[in-house]
């Protein structure tokens, strides 16, 4: 009888072992995929603020950005009438995961600018998207902007474009 409980006790031990191994390896898959997916989205939120400092970079004109800027609004038309002509410039960039620019960061945002011309001056869009040199192929995060560079010899803007509400006549009276 005591030979009985004794191989018992440890066929319930040998469960009781193999129940314990596999929770701790369904766990230790559950830990693993959350630090995963808890470095994937530090990831994207730091794309995210990479990308708004390179449309403010773009939008200061600074940087590489700035003179990327100024050599595509050197390229004239050939045809100075020629409204609409196009031109493109793709700009790549490192950045660190604070944010900021860096000749060995681990983010690379790609920004395409192009440049159309208009009657008046030249429209400036880019498109931008920011991925990590893990994975070159996945966008982490993409953003669009535009910025409107007027000739110098345009006269649109004067006196700050302020207009005095004084400065209209009314045509309806109150009675």
């Amino acid at each position: 009888m005591k030979a009985r409980k004794t191989r018992a006790f440890y066929i319930e031990t040998l469960l009781l072992t193999f129940l314990i191994l596999a929770m701790l390896s369904i766990l230790v898959q559950v830990f693993g995929k959350a630090r995963e997916t808890s470095t994937e989205a530090k990831r994207m939120t730091s794309a995210a603020v990479i990308a708004q400092n390179a449309v403010t970079m773009f939008e200061d004109e600074e940087g590489d950005i700035g003179a990327a800027q100024k050599e595509l609004l050197e390229i004239e038309a050939e045809d100075e009438d020629a409204i609409g002509a196009y031109s493109t410039k793709v700009t790549t960039l490192r950045f660190g995961p604070d944010g900021k620019q860096t000749d060995d960061g681990s983010f690379i945002v790609s920004m395409q600018l192009a440049r159309e011309a208009k009657v008046v001056g030249s429209m400036l869009t880019a498109t931008l998207s920011v991925t990590h040199e893990d994975d070159p192929d996945t966008i982490l995060a993409s953003l669009d902007t535009a910025k409107y560079f007027p000739d110098d010899e345009s006269n649109f803007v004067e006196d700050e474009g302020v207009i005095e509400m004084e400065d209209f006549e009314t045509e309806a009276d109150t009675e």
